[in-house]
């Protein structure tokens, strides 16, 4: 691959994404493609149609990508939640252009994908990295026990918008899907949604469908994610855990938990570096892959403790304190074992470092996307 031949469909000082995400994203891998000596540019330092290949994390850029994709040039649309969760609809508006390439962050999907749009092929699993020289810890104090980052809705004011859109039936079996997510969290929504209404007819039109999958799935993740998200804190509320996220976050605060404001995802790293516990519970939106947020929080060593998710858990093994994500009866217990047990949380810290430093860096994707590139660009 030349030098001359990628360009990022962002602006280099943007803000992309809740809390500026999505710009960590495009200046991580920039440094990585940069490590691996290719320049790549920014979209407002060169004419995103001169460049044979483009990347975008979710839609950034889409202005460019119809006259892209015309004129036979590749673009590769990174989405880093599940392709179903948001932005399906634009997708599936390029899905038939043939040098459009779709990066999923969720391994789950190409199940979906293929019984949807079985002749689309170009996907390829390319899960999210960290910095380390942006995260890495630099010797802060210690100071915060236990510290979460999130974002919350009311899962209640989600089911009355959902109960004024669909149907009877179609809200009662989004209900019963609901109910059988909370008792089986890691429960893969496609096998549900299979189960409930594709296998009782095999004669189904996919196409009649992929609208109704990619609705209950936005609205099931969303409402499971937030629930969880307000179980597990009222669970913790005798330890107490500092919160960041929306202000709708002090509504739900009780006992020792304290909501301590917005943070931009930037700002966000004093506050790992100062934690000794950094509390996760990963998205069910997400729920098969690596999320950077537990990345970001080894490289700052604060021990990690969370659900433990089918990636998550095949990742780093008994290297993170997993809790039970069906009832949290037992997430005071793993919390307070870590913060009364310093060489327990160094140990389980520096053996996930190991595994991040080895396998999940910006560099290590940067790498992974050159391969597909120089195959799909000869």
């Amino acid at each position: 691959m030349t030098n001359s031949n990628l360009v990022l469909l962002a602006e280099e000082n943007g803000e992309y994404g809740v809390a500026n995400i999505l710009s960590l994203f495009f200046n991580g891998i920039k440094k990585g493609f940069d490590n691996q000596n290719i320049s790549c540019t920014w979209v407002n330092e060169s004419k995103a149609s001169n460049s044979q290949t483009s990347l975008s994390f979710n839609v950034s850029g889409l202005e460019y990508w119809k006259e892209i994709l015309e004129r036979d040039f590749h673009h590769i649309m990174w989405s880093v939640d599940s392709c179903f969760y948001q932005n399906f609809h634009i997708i599936k508006d390029y899905l038939h252009y043939p040098n459009f390439h779709l990066f999923i962050t969720e391994k789950s999907d190409p199940e979906a994908l293929n019984y949807f749009f079985p002749e689309f092929k170009n996907y390829h699993y390319i899960p999210p990295a960290t910095d380390y020289n942006l995260w890495k810890y630099k010797n802060e104090e210690k100071d915060l026990d236990i510290v979460y980052i999130a974002s919350v809705r009311d899962p209640e004011e989600i089911i009355k918008e959902v109960k004024q859109t669909l149907p009877p039936n179609l809200f009662e079996d989004f209900m019963q899907m609901f109910e059988f997510l909370q008792d089986n969290p890691h429960y893969n929504v496609w096998h549900l949604y299979k189960e409930l209404f594709l296998n009782i007819n095999d004669n189904v039109d996919p196409q009649k469908h992929n609208y109704l999958f990619n609705y209950l799935f936005r609205n099931l993740t969303n409402v499971l994610s937030f629930t969880k998200r307000i179980q597990m804190i009222k669970n913790m509320e005798d330890i107490g855990v500092k919160i960041w996220g929306n202000d709708i976050w002090a509504k739900y605060i009780s006992g020792k938990n304290e909501y301590m404001g917005f943070l931009r995802t930037e700002n966000s790293i004093e506050i790992l570096h100062r934690a000794k516990i950094s509390l996760n519970l990963q998205s069910l939106q997400i729920l098969n892959t690596i999320n950077e947020r537990i990345l970001n929080s080894i490289l700052s060593e604060s021990a990690v403790l969370c659900d433990a998710a089918p990636e998550i858990k095949k990742t780093f093994g008994d290297n993170l304190m997993y809790y039970d994500v069906k009832n949290f009866t037992n997430i005071k217990q793993k919390a307070l074992s870590l913060l009364k047990n310093k060489d327990l949380r160094e140990y389980k810290v520096q053996k996930a470092k190991e595994i991040v430093l080895k396998d999940h860096t910006w560099d290590s994707r940067a790498k992974s996307i050159l391969e597909i590139i120089n195959d799909f660009q000869k």
